[in-house]
């Protein structure tokens, strides 16, 4: 019984993992996008104009209820993202951990 418990809760915890590593390479790709819409340049950027640009990267992006949750947490974490972006030598990895889609390796 201790197999079949230990079993089906590793098949959980693989079915999460790889659903976070498929948003967090997702991730990497819009803030690569981001990076070049607004020419690596995100001092004069607002908040709005970058939850802007995150709604359609999500929509570009995704589909279905994963364009929705990319929505959702791109607006409630994008000052957050701001913040990172503007930060001289900042990675992608530490964009995406603070947009909400990996966590964080380092």
């Amino acid at each position: 019984m201790k197999v079949i418990i230990f079993a089906f809760l590793f098949s959980i915890f693989i079915s999460i993992f790889a659903q976070q590593n498929d948003y967090c390479k997702t991730c990497y790709k819009i803030i690569n996008d981001l990076k070049e819409e607004f020419n690596q340049g995100f001092d004069g950027v607002t908040v709005n104009q970058l939850i802007n640009a995150l709604d359609q990267e999500c929509k570009d992006a995704l589909g279905g209820s994963n364009e929705m949750i990319c929505i959702s947490t791109a607006k409630k974490n994008a000052a957050k993202l701001l913040k990172v972006l503007r930060k001289k030598g900042s990675n992608n990895n530490q964009a995406c951990v603070a947009l909400g889609f990996c966590k964080n390796i380092f």
